[in-house]
């Protein structure tokens, strides 16, 4: 039987590859997209989170479990306390962290299906991290309405339809807060910031490629994010070059 962190890595696996198949599926339909962010941040999630998503300007931090019960494990990690703490004492964190930081985990729900009869089918469920955390610490926030996605509907929000997450300027501030709770300093830290990223990379002869390339740096993803759909934004909208005055006269 596999062990607790073989089903997270499961999880984090499954999501990933619906990350991908939609930013590939968009291409294909004639709706491509200059990026997508979809990689686990692997070694940084003591002070940040397991995962990174991000697409169309807006960024979010995913903490992915076994299954719900296990977000419980939250409790007994020190700088999780401190956020919460943080949250209810500052209302700009709270919000930040609404926007911004999520829970992922499986969901076992038994269906009758076509051909092969009564199956336990599993899909990813995603909800706001403070809001579970409080609820499992019995902490009391004003958190307003509680939100649950699918993860098809989660991903959705990000490629289609710009709902979830935030900003890169408010991103940079919430990871700033999260490596001060464990004792580092922000500008440091976000140096060490690392993942991967699929970018829409245009060919000059007319063909295009989806690469996949590892960033070092919060800096160097701004570059490949926000930059380079400017850049791209920029470059198609650039006016066709003048034609030269003599061109198509005789001689």
């Amino acid at each position: 039987m596999p062990n607790i962190r073989q089903m997270e890595d499961d999880v984090v696996g499954r999501f990933t590859a619906e990350v991908n198949k939609r930013f590939h599926t968009l291409h294909a339909t004639g709706r491509p997209l200059p990026y997508a962010v979809g990689t686990a941040l692997s070694g940084q999630d003591h002070d940040l989170a397991d995962y990174l998503l991000g697409a169309r300007g807006r960024f979010a931090l995913i903490e992915f479990k076994a299954d719900r019960r296990s977000t419980l494990t939250e409790l007994d990690k020190k700088p999780r306390l401190q956020l919460l703490e943080s949250c209810r004492l500052d209302s700009g964190i709270l919000r930040r962290s609404l926007n911004i930081h999520h829970f992922g985990w499986e969901r076992l729900e038994r269906r009758q299906l076509p051909q092969i009869g009564s199956q336990l089918v599993a899909t990813i469920e995603v909800a706001r991290y403070i809001p579970e955390l409080a609820s499992a610490a019995q902490v009391r926030l004003p958190l307003g309405r509680a939100r649950l996605w699918d993860s098809n509907e989660f991903i959705t929000s990000f490629f289609e339809v710009q709902s979830a997450g935030t900003n890169i300027h408010r991103f940079r501030r919430y990871l700033s807060e999260l490596y001060a709770i464990v004792g580092k300093s922000g500008s440091s830290a976000l140096g060490r910031f690392e993942g991967t990223v699929l970018v829409y990379v245009p060919d000059l002869h007319g063909t295009a490629q989806i690469q996949t390339i590892r960033f070092k740096g919060f800096d160097q993803l701004m570059e490949l994010t926000i930059n380079y759909e400017k850049a791209l934004t920029k470059q198609n909208h650039r006016p066709p070059p003048e034609q030269s005055r003599d061109q198509g006269l005789s001689m």
